[in-house]
Order: C-alpha cells, then structure tokens, then sequence
C-alpha cells in the first residue's frame, strides 16, 4: 500500500545470565574446576568476579587437561594455582581438592594445604605427585584445622606424603587413604585414636613397612561406624608377622577386598549390620604352592567369620567362596556360628555366565547361621 508507513520493531536485548541469582551462579561454578571456573569471568561483568568467592576450589594437573590457561609445565600450573589463591577472597573454603596426574612441586602442593586450613576448609582431598622430595604435612599444620570433616590422601606413589605419627583432627568423620605406607616414622599407635570422632575410614592398596619396624596396625576408634580395607599389600613372606587389629565397638558396616591380610577383633562387633568379602588368593610364590596358599586363605578366613558372629547380612564374592571350599573335608568342619545372620548373598561377577559354586562351602556356611530363617541370594552387586 503506497503511503502506509513501515512499523520498526525494536528488539531489546536481555543479559539473563547477569540476572542470574548469586545462589544459582555459585552452584553452577561449583561444579566446575576452578580452571573452568575462571573462564566464565568472560561470558559478562556480572561473573567477571563470582568465581573468586567460591566456598569450592578445585586444582587438577594431567595430561588431559585443555591449554588454553596453563600447560602440561608444571611452573605454568604453579603460576595459576598461586594467582588463583591471591586474587580469591579471603572467605572460608567448604571442599579443596588437588589432583595431579603429573608431576609437581612440594611447596606447591603444600602453599595449598596450608591455604585450605588457613580457610577453615571442611573437606580436603589431595592426589599428590611431588619432587624433589615428598610433601610434608607436620603437626604444627594440622594442629591449626578445627574444621576439617573430610581428608582424602592418594599417593601417586608410595611414601610421597609425608605425615605425623598423630593425626589430631577432633572433628574429622571420614579419611581415605589410597597407596599409604604405615611405618614408625609416621604411626605410633595413636594415628587413627587421634581423630575421636572418625565414623568412616577407608584404606585402599594400603601396607605397612617390613616387619622389624611395625608388626601390628592398631585401628582404635571408638566411633567407628564404616571400615573398608581394599586391596592391602601384605607379602606372603611376611604374612604371619602383621596384622591389624580393630577395636571399634560401633562397627555397622566392613568392606574388605583382595588379599586377606589377618585381621583380628578386640572386642564382640554386636553392631554388626553387613559384612561384603571378595578375596583373592595369592599369586606366584616359590615356597608355597597354589594349594596351600588357597588353603591357608581359608583358615584366616574361618578365623576372621569367626570374630564377626553377630553379622545381620554377608555377601561373599564367588571367588571367596571357592577359596572357602580349599580345605578338605570342611563340610564336616565345626562351624563358625553367626547368631544374627538372616541374609546371605553369594556375589558373582557376571550373571550371564553359568558358575558352578562348591557345595561343601555352601553347605558349611548354612550350617553356620543359627537362625531358622536365612535368606540366600545371588546379586550382581553387593547390597547397600
């Protein structure tokens, strides 16, 4: 139409992501490195400056990793790490976590601890991979942290952190510690006791040096709810000469997995709820053959079945029950008896494949429950 005037339509444009909640931005940068997290100081002045108050700090060094701030060099990792802590805000830290893949710096990784506990951290999680030398956490370091809830320790490999022989952390309710090597230069006793109100400890590919220095790790935590010991590195050559010994009149759950190392009980576990065993026997040795390490896994064991008699539900890899039925005859055996046993569940690592389970180890372990009404299952998984 000849005249008619054009309408101009006016589009307005909206920042929604500056118009974001503070809560909503923080929660989303918490999910984030802290790398990644910087970054997003690109996308508006509104986040120019949020990540610096995240109570989440996150610090990862591998080969993996995007160069588009730092580099596989451990000196440009460092750089970032110690700009990140000087421009952050001076505000508590709720979780710190530093994983590296690669190697870095002690001071590095200590500049880190100390930030955390200078912070009031709550939950530190390290992956350590240092030179030249180990990193030192003394107890002067952790005499300052009153806060800390959580402590996870991995060693890249062993004896790269370096700790007191007493921990002292009074409000630490969960350690984990993977590749950890117990000596007397960093235990004496009062290592775990230290923390009195631990309720989960996690030891993972864990060992203690030769015997002629430490024969006995003494777990005594009175608040104890949760044990796992994975995959710990006892020698068959010195099998006989360690153990650990648990005092934890609270114990509600106990994971234990791989060679069984002896393990004995201070007092009756009459909290028990559920105990999960997946063993394996020994490899290779030139002084005992295959047989008789079988068998000798066995008896430890019975010995250990024996301590746990109070257990509501036990879950036993099909492996552990092969090594069970080694022993001759244990069908005619006395049985270890389990007053409060009502679930048993035999784990199989594949329920595809057809598995044939020995019937003298079944038959034992029935014979084991003094319960009229026990529950037998086969899952692919341990119960939770």
């Amino acid at each position: 139409m000849i005249g008619k005037k054009k309408r101009k339509v006016r589009i307005e444009l909206i920042d929604r992501i500056s118009d974001l909640p503070d809560s909503i931005v923080g929660l989303i940068l918490s999910f984030l490195p802290t790398e990644d997290a910087i970054r997003t100081s690109l996308l508006s002045k509104r986040w120019r400056l949020a990540w610096t108050s995240l109570p989440s700090l996150y610090f990862r060094f591998d080969s993996t990793k995007s160069k588009h701030i730092i580099n596989d060099d451990s000196s440009s990792f460092a750089w970032f790490v110690h700009r990140a802590l000087t421009l952050r805000q001076r505000s508590p830290i709720d979780s710190f976590r530093f994983s590296a893949h690669l190697v870095v710096d002690a001071t590095l990784i200590e500049e880190c601890i100390r930030y955390a506990i200078q912070h009031n951290v709550k939950e530190l999680k390290l992956r350590v991979l240092s030179k030249p030398r180990p990193v030192r956490i003394d107890s002067g370091m952790l005499s300052l942290c009153r806060s800390l809830t959580v402590l996870k320790l991995t060693c890249g490999i062993r004896d790269i952190i370096v700790l007191p022989k007493t921990l002292g952390l009074p409000v630490l309710r969960r350690l984990h510690m993977k590749n950890f090597v117990f000596s007397e230069k960093n235990y004496n006793g009062d290592f775990f006791s230290s923390c009195p109100n631990l309720e989960i400890l996690v030891l993972c590919k864990c060992m203690m040096s030769p015997p002629i220095e430490l024969k006995v790790l003494n777990i005594h935590v009175p608040q104890l709810k949760e044990l796992e010991i994975l995959h710990w590195r006892c020698p068959w050559v010195h099998f006989y000469e360690q153990s650990i010994s648990v005092s934890a009149p609270r114990l509600t759950r106990l994971k234990y997995e791989g060679l069984i190392t002896p393990l004995c009980f201070k007092q009756e576990m009459s909290c028990l709820d559920r105990v999960c065993i997946d063993l394996c026997c020994p490899g290779s040795c030139v002084t005992v053959n295959e047989l008789e390490r079988k068998r000798k896994t066995a008896e430890k064991l019975i010995a250990m079945l024996g301590e746990l008699s109070s257990v509501r539900s036990l879950t036993l890899s099909l492996k552990t029950v092969e090594i069970l039925s080694s022993i001759y005859k244990l069908e005619e055996r006395e049985s270890c008896i389990f007053c409060n046993l009502r679930y048993l569940a035999i784990k199989a690592e594949d329920k595809r494949t057809e598995k044939t389970i020995p019937i003298n180890a079944i038959t034992y372990l029935l014979q084991s429950s003094a319960s009229k009404k026990l529950s037998v299952g086969f899952p692919r998984h341990h119960p939770e």
